[in-house]
């Protein structure tokens, strides 16, 4: 055999791993999308049955478990050093503690559709904040995506598309939009602070420091809870625990760290979209031309700001 032969053979071998690992990738990304579409709707059948305050401790605690399980299994499962710490507790407070309590509590007076959408308006947060706390460079493209998703937000808002009388309704929206804030500042967070370890390895680090303080509030709040325990109860908890949490998010540290972030970007603008209709189907919801129409311009306003993204990191690249 001659040299030549065996190097085109093992760039052969390098290209079809290369293709296996990318399929992959491409494979998880679209379980995900689905995964979380389906997650929303779901959790709406569970509030049926359990207090919002313990859905999210169940929640919490459920995803916990299975992502230090996963981690033992997968040899990351580390000790945190001192480095590690403040990582572990900004993100594990922001991003998942506050989050999932604020997306349970919202989700339990809002539509599972329509908190998708208010949730997945993070990306326009981001900008804002970047721009006047970390001094990121923008343009009037950037602030013109930014219009058109508050103004798809504001057509969400608008008294045909949501009753103003209803307090409850009302204060589920803004609790939602604030768990998008929420969000933003954790992604922000976790790009400006600096990483000593693989998001995978202190992930479940992450996940105990967020569930120590909604299951705690949990006890003081309720500690009496009223909970049917039942078929469709144990297997919200177990899919959103499993599947949407820890499943989820060592399926998004996968994809954020193998493809690029334009295409990550995209690709997550699908999940609202599969949520609205999945609500649809599971728990009837209404599209009402309104919430198309508010959806769309989030949607839009969101892939400008990933397009204005890819183009100014094409500029940067030599």
């Amino acid at each position: 055999m001659s040299t030549g032969t065996y190097i085109h053979m093992n760039i052969s071998k390098k290209q079809i791993t290369l293709n296996l690992n990318i399929n992959f990738v491409y494979a998880l990304f679209i379980f995900l999308i689905f995964v979380w579409g389906l997650s929303w709707p779901i959790a709406k059948i569970g509030l049926n049955f359990v207090p919002a305050v313990w859905y999210a401790a169940f929640r919490l605690i459920s995803a916990t478990v299975f992502m230090f399980v996963i981690a033992f299994f997968t040899k990351r499962l580390v000790l945190p050093t001192k480095k590690d710490w403040p990582i572990i507790l900004t993100l594990g407070i922001l991003q998942i503690g506050l989050l999932v309590f604020l997306n349970t509590i919202g989700l339990d007076h809002v539509p599972p559709g329509r908190s998708s959408v208010l949730v997945f308006t993070t990306p326009l947060w981001i900008l804002p904040i970047s721009v006047i706390f970390f001094g990121e460079p923008h343009s009037w493209i950037k602030w013109g995506s930014f219009a058109l998703g508050l103004l798809g937000i504001a057509l969400l808002f608008n008294p045909n598309s949501m009753n103003w009388h209803d307090y409850d309704t009302v204060l589920g929206n803004l609790i939602l939009l604030a768990s998008a804030l929420c969000w933003a500042l954790a992604i922000l967070a976790a790009r400006h602070m600096k990483w000593h370890r693989s998001p995978m390895e202190l992930m479940p680090w992450q996940l105990l420091i967020g569930t120590i303080p909604v299951v705690s509030y949990a006890f003081m709040s309720m500690p009496h809870p009223q909970i049917a325990w039942n078929l469709d109860s144990i297997l919200s908890i177990f899919f959103i625990g499993f599947f949407g949490t820890a499943l989820g998010l060592l399926g998004a540290t996968i994809i954020s760290k193998e493809l690029p972030p334009f295409t990550t970007s995209i690709n997550f603008l699908v999940i609202p979209v599969v949520s609205v209709i999945f609500s649809a189907l599971m728990v009837h919801e209404k599209i009402t031309l309104t919430i198309a129409v508010g959806i769309t311009l989030i949607i839009f306003g969101t892939l400008l700001l990933a397009l204005e993204k890819k183009a100014d990191l094409t500029k940067r690249t030599p």
